[in-house]
């Protein structure tokens, strides 16, 4: 089936997906679920940075909550993101000014939890759908698939959404425009459209359509897609404490821990 769509595949580096989509843009954070995908639920995930932080990330590590935090700071000229699964850190990324580089994982978590206790950090956070925040994770530890450059997008798009369906497994889709600024990212679980996430006027969150017109009217724009591994070690292992502990990853011959800070101080969520 693979070689019929026409995609070529290759090991997409863990916690480097969004580096290599952030194009022109450093707001990484707009590449994570909005509030426009949050549940109609009564759960809610809160985290307020005015109230002590370790009980709030005890409680959600303990319900085992799916969602999204988002934080910005005009002191610290920093916006970051945490994508967590069920109760678990599954991604993240920190960008500031003073470090000249996006931070990812166990590291950009420092970056986050030295900052977060502020007066002058805004945050905000949502509740997802687990299914949503698998495939929103793909984009960090998913293969990535690009479809042919020979193909027009509209039948790229098509061609990504049904590779994704085949693997039966949840993915994340890219459109990006000829100078490389994301348009929009869909949020896919096996056959299913869970989202869409438009970083441009010109799509709809809620009209695929008006996707399919875009490509249309811009037939340089490139598609990309990826997809994760969803059986629950794997998943896990792909996971950190919201206090800042990532598991052991060496049988997946990974080195990675939360020591390295690049600078960062570790913070404090005693309060």
């Amino acid at each position: 089936m693979l070689a019929n769509l026409g995609v070529k595949i290759k090991e997409f580096a863990r916690n480097r997906g969004a580096a290599n989509f952030q194009g022109r843009s450093r707001r990484a954070i707009n590449y994570f679920p909005g509030k426009s995908l949050a549940p109609d639920t009564w759960i809610r995930l809160a985290l307020c940075n005015r109230q002590p932080l370790l009980p709030q990330l005890i409680g959600i590590e303990a319900e085992k909550l799916s969602g999204c935090v988002k934080i910005e700071s005009q002191r610290f000229k920093s916006r970051s993101a945490v994508l967590i699964y069920r109760g678990r850190v599954i991604a993240c990324v920190y960008g500031s000014k003073k470090v000249p580089q996006q931070l990812f994982g166990p590291e950009g978590y420092a970056c986050i939890m030295s900052e977060i206790s502020s007066v002058h950090v805004d945050v905000s956070s949502y509740v997802l759908n687990d299914e949503v925040v698998l495939s929103a994770a793909s984009m960090f530890h998913g293969g990535i698939f690009n479809a042919s450059h020979k193909e027009d997008p509209v039948r790229a798009l098509s061609n990504c959404m049904q590779f994704i369906e085949d693997l039966a497994a949840p993915g994340s889709i890219a459109v990006v425009d000829q100078a490389g600024d994301p348009v929009c990212l869909l949020y896919v679980s096996g056959g299913s459209l869970l989202g869409i996430n438009s970083l441009n006027s010109n799509v709809a969150e809620k009209d695929i359509r008006t996707l399919w017109q875009y490509l249309q009217k811009n037939p340089e724009a490139k598609v990309m897609a990826n997809s994760i591994v969803t059986d629950n070690n794997s998943v896990i292992g792909l996971t950190f404490s919201l206090l800042g502990h990532p598991v052991n990853r060496s049988a997946a011959g990974d080195s990675t821990t939360g020591s390295s800070l690049s600078g960062c101080s570790s913070g404090s969520i005693s309060r």
